[in-house]
């Protein structure tokens, strides 16, 4: 971590965003390439039946989504924070949570490969 620690706080808005597709996006892909849709059990019947549910992806990030802005600031400030970087005092208020999105729908973001 420390060879790839950030140095400012777009590092901090990159890592978030890194993470949250991690998380809301290729785990779940993971987990739905691991147990598809239409795998069956031993049993014969469909795994994603009640009381499992498949999960649904977020395939891409939402600058008006309200929990899309919390998670990237939160985020991007507890990871500045770690670091001792300096972040943007108004990331709780509404127009701090837009200029964080501003950047954070730029970032480039690895596609999804599988694993075995």
């Amino acid at each position: 971590m420390i060879k790839h620690r950030p140095k400012t706080f777009e590092d901090c808005i990159n890592e978030a965003v890194r993470i949250f597709f991690k998380y809301f996006r290729n785990d779940i892909r993971q987990l739905l390439y691991t147990y598809p849709l239409d795998m069956k059990t031993k049993e014969g019947k469909l795994f994603w039946t009640l009381p499992k549910r498949p999960p649904r992806e977020i395939s891409q990030l939402d600058p008006k989504n309200e929990s899309h802005q919390t998670f990237i600031a939160s985020y991007s400030v507890l990871f500045a924070k770690i670091f001792s970087i300096e972040y943007p005092k108004d990331f709780r208020k509404p127009e701090g949570k837009s200029k964080i999105m501003e950047h954070a729908v730029k970032v480039k973001v690895e596609d999804f490969v599988p694993s075995a």
